[in-house]
């Protein structure tokens, strides 16, 4: 077959399926070094370290940089029998990853990324062990949901670049930065109007008399009552 006649490889989509189907019972620390991504001397030295620092090998290796996050995030998913989801290739539906709010998706480390049929998600999460999540997510959608498995940093910055949080965060920054301007201001008028125009208790009152002296005028001035000017008469 000649050059011309020969087909061009498959183009990655960004899914890479496990070997077999199925989880299996072999260590996550064994399925690293099958897939070849540390040695198996590497890979006990991290074990005993773990072991004395109290931490999973797998965190230790990641600590040490014997593995990259993608690589731990493939071993996972080879363990677990699931398919392994690179979300910086594989074409994200951002309608589905829309199903689940920005706080859940951080809780459970999983998003939506497409929709397999009209009643099932394909859901990328970190841990696909976390039961919890899957029936959580299922009950929240009201869908079935099948696991893949992605990397954690994979997942958060997808979490990060969805157009609908993006805007409702963009929205809950402005108000805060325009009510932290507008109340002071307020605060400032409302004090100088008092301090700078105070109001009398009695302003705007009318006073009445209501009884008036029982002694005429003209006594008062040193008359008797008739207008003369003796006291006597």
């Amino acid at each position: 077959m000649s050059i011309s006649e020969a087909q061009p490889p498959e183009t990655f989509t960004g899914v890479t399926p496990p070997t077999r189907r199925g989880g299996s019972s072999r260590q996550l620390t064994d399925v690293v070094v099958e897939l070849g991504f540390a040695d198996r001397e590497t890979v006990d030295r991290g074990v005993e370290a773990a072991r004395s620092a109290g931490v999973p090998p797998e965190r230790m290796l990641l600590d040490q940089q014997a593995i990259t996050g993608d690589q731990l995030s493939r071993a996972i998913a080879e363990r677990y029998g699931l398919d392994h989801l690179d979300l910086g290739i594989f074409k994200v539906d951002m309608a589905a990853a829309n199903l689940l709010s920005a706080a859940a998706a951080k809780r459970y480390a999983a998003v939506p990324v497409s929709y397999l049929d009209e009643h099932t998600l394909l859901l990328a999460m970190s841990d696909p062990a976390n039961v919890l999540a899957v029936d959580d997510v299922a009950l929240l959608t009201h869908l079935d949901v099948r696991p893949a498995v992605a990397s954690a940093e994979d997942i958060t910055a997808l979490i990060t670049r969805s157009p609908r949080r993006s805007r409702k965060a963009r929205r809950r920054t402005t108000r805060r930065s325009s009510n932290s301007k507008r109340r002071p201001t307020t605060r400032r008028s409302s004090s100088s109007c008092i301090r700078s125009s105070p109001r009398p208790p009695s302003a705007g009152r009318r006073t009445f008399t209501t009884s008036r002296s029982p002694i005429p005028a003209a006594a008062r001035r040193g008359r008797c009552a008739c207008g003369c000017a003796s006291t006597a008469c």
